[in-house]
């Protein structure tokens, strides 16, 4: 079990007595600090020898634990990764983001491959008065990039929100809030009323007539 300076748990992960040699847990974002371990007996006892290694690096793309409340969200900027974990099936990551303009943006969720095709995480996006306006189930299986549907926000603060959805896992994620590709200007005009020109009823001979379309506003 892991615990912060002031005695708090972090996470906690169980080793079975088998034939695992090596056991990793998963990885956890921390602020700087100081931390305890504590090993104890699980359902059942046993005398064997054992060690332990922790290993540590310093990012500023991970989480930072406790980050599951507004108060405690996380900043990211938009478009910027961010990888985190759940420590726990009620463990929650919040994360606050600055939008600078009106637009169009989609939540982006990576993960490695899960043998678990079931929905494990629940990404929800909120804005400032914590009203929900997105949100997307993850399930394991490919460990392709999973979008969520678009969504227009205005200038402001915004919240992402990750946590257990029907199963629970605390694989590593990565998570960016990011703005949607932009469609209406693809034909060189924007989205408006669109009229056809009619073509008259006439024989043609070797010519190939094809309708031109024309993008009034």
């Amino acid at each position: 079990e892991l615990y912060n300076s002031t005695f708090e748990p972090v996470a906690s992960f169980s080793v079975i007595v088998g034939d695992m040699v090596a056991v990793n847990s998963s990885s956890y974002g921390l602020r700087a600090g100081n931390y305890y371990i504590k090993v104890s007996s699980g359902l059942r006892w046993s005398s064997a020898t054992y060690d332990f290694t922790v290993k540590s690096s310093k990012t500023n793309a991970w989480e930072k634990e406790f980050n599951n409340s507004y108060d405690m969200a996380n900043s990211i900027k938009l478009g910027e990764k961010v990888n985190g974990s759940l420590m726990s099936s009620s463990d929650k990551d919040v994360y606050k983001v600055t939008i600078n303009k009106t637009q169009k943006v989609r939540i982006r969720f990576n993960r490695k491959y899960i043998e678990n095709a079931k929905s494990l995480w629940k990404v929800t996006l909120y804005d400032n008065n914590y009203r929900e306006l997105k949100t997307m189930s993850v399930s394991g299986g490919n460990t392709s990039n999973q979008y969520s549907e678009t969504v227009a926000v205005k200038k402001g603060t915004y919240y992402l929100t990750v946590t257990a959805s029907w199963w629970f896992s605390s694989t590593d994620y990565a998570l960016t809030l990011m703005s949607a590709p932009d469609y209406s200007n693809r034909f060189g005009h924007k989205e408006s009323e669109i009229t056809i020109s009619r073509i008259s009823n006439r024989t043609y001979t070797g010519k190939r007539i094809t309708p031109s379309l024309v993008v009034k506003k």
